[in-house]
């Protein structure tokens, strides 16, 4: 794994997106077209490309949180399936 690049970790329960962990402060597009339940008042016309036209979605911006560089290397390899052997503290 690659310890110079950007890594980020985005969180998810119950199919939200509930916590963004990155070695650096990274600004993050949410965009989700799931939008039966959502208010009107909520939806964003989201670009398609140059052939499609756009389609609604309830979006936003985040910072991602910065966390430590162990325990993101600990989640990816988790993600990864890599186990490692669990410290004693």
């Amino acid at each position: 794994m690659n310890d110079q690049a950007p890594k980020l970790v985005i969180v998810m329960e119950g199919g939200r997106i509930t916590a963004l962990l990155s070695n650096m402060a990274i600004e993050t597009a949410v965009i989700d077209y799931d939008v039966d339940d959502a208010d009107t008042e909520d939806l964003k016309s989201i670009p398609q490309g140059p052939v499609l036209p756009p389609s609604d979605a309830v979006a936003h911006v985040e910072v991602s949180e910065t966390t430590c560089a162990k325990r993101l290397t600990e989640l990816f390899n988790a993600a990864s399936g890599i186990t490692m052997k669990m410290e004693k503290t």
